[in-house]
């Protein structure tokens, strides 16, 4: 599917569920895409090699809520989205084993929670130059990655401290829900270029960012934390690397 103009999914009592299904490796690639979840209008992208590409994608423009999904290897690639622009509180945008990039050439790549809520799961990754979750008036307008033993979640693109404006209390939530599978690499759930970590403490001070560590032991709880790699030269939110320590035998 090429569009070079805009595709919007919209639908009405005597028309429901016109959605979008990009399956198997297929692709679609359009300048605009909105659809406004009346009546299930949805979006699923799905399987390895499947793409969606749009410029803008609009998800959630009306009373009604809507959901867009990406799993199972998939990919999704926008400059900017936004997540709920109408009323709806309920609207998602499910990325499972798959990975979601809202970035452009300029850096200027925009992915904005209004209204309703993202999940991240099973190793799914959003890459985008900024996050935004602002309106204080939507309860549910919450971003959650869920980890197993390895790293993944959000990872922003800009070392800038406004590329993360986060405005709803507990906007962000990272859950830990397994130990770490490697000791030897640190296990992040949010990760930032530069030394932001006074920034992503204040964030999580200030509760606009929140983490689950239940699943941890005792022992790996005392590594969590912000941290700063100077090696790779980003600040992440998580466990930090096991370090071993040397000794010296003489004889």
């Amino acid at each position: 599917l090429n569009c070079a103009g805009r595709l919007m999914l919209s639908s009405s009592r005597n028309r429901t569920g016109n959605r979008i299904d990009i399956l198997d490796g297929g692709q679609a690639e359009m300048v605009t895409l909105e659809f406004t979840g009346a009546n299930r209008c949805q979006v699923t992208v799905a399987g390895t090699g499947s793409l969606f590409r749009a410029v803008e994608a609009r998800v959630g423009t009306s009373a009604s809520a809507a959901t867009m999904s990406v799993s199972d290897g998939a990919r999704a690639e926008t400059e900017v989205l936004t997540l709920g622009l109408g009323t709806a509180n309920t609207s998602q945008l499910l990325i499972d084993n798959a990975t979601f990039v809202s970035t452009n050439a300029s850096g200027s790549g925009r992915f904005e929670i209004r209204r309703g809520s993202v999940s991240l799961a099973n190793g799914a990754t959003l890459t985008a130059d900024s996050l935004c979750i602002t309106n204080t008036a939507a309860t549910t307008c919450r971003l959650t990655t869920t980890l197993g033993g390895r790293s993944a979640g959000v990872v922003l693109t800009q070392d800038d401290p406004e590329s993360l404006d986060l405005q709803v209390p507990g906007g962000v939530q990272i859950v830990f829900a397994a130990e770490p599978a490697e000791v030897l690499k640190p296990l992040w759930g949010l990760q930032v270029p530069g030394d932001q970590v006074a920034r992503l403490a204040g964030l999580l001070a200030d509760g606009m960012i929140t983490c689950d560590t239940t699943a941890l032991s005792r022992v790996t709880r005392k590594r969590f934390g912000v941290h700063y790699d100077a090696r790779a030269d980003m600040s992440f939110i998580g466990v930090a690397k096991k370090v071993f320590g040397t000794y010296l035998l003489l004889r």
